[in-house]
């Protein structure tokens, strides 16, 4: 092997590790699921849930005499309930992780930790 052709190689290979961690920064980590111990709002007659991030757009529906019960997301589930569709496109369920550098940085302490969007006792920080 002459050294053009290890420099060819090296300069591959070099590319390849380069465009690797490129894409690392653009990468997000995947969401952050609510805990099942998360507290949701449960609607008996429709079978529906939702969270209460997404409580203003319960207020018409409450105004029209639908009701609603508190209840956690293991107990919606266990049930069979369905999801709010527009809650959850309102990432109502979710916390929207950091970006993958931004998630080795705060592994390392150079960032501070992302605050979970849920207490230990399943309400919802805010």
């Amino acid at each position: 092997m002459n050294l053009g052709t290890l420099a060819k190689q090296l300069l591959v290979v070099g590319l390849g590790v380069l465009s690797v961690l490129v894409g690392l920064l653009f990468y997000r980590a995947p969401d952050i699921r609510a805990p099942d111990h998360a507290k949701v709002w449960i609607h008996d007659e429709t079978r529906v849930y939702t969270s209460p991030p997404c409580f203003d757009a319960l207020l018409p529906k409450l105004k029209e005499g639908h009701s609603y019960r508190e209840g956690t997301l293991e107990e919606a589930r266990k049930l069979g309930y369905a999801p709010d569709k527009k809650c959850q496109e309102r990432s109502g369920f979710v916390q929207k992780n950091r970006m993958a550098v931004e998630f080795l940085l705060a592994r390392f302490g150079l960032l501070e930790p992302l605050p979970s969007r849920w207490m230990p006792d399943g309400n919802w920080n805010w």
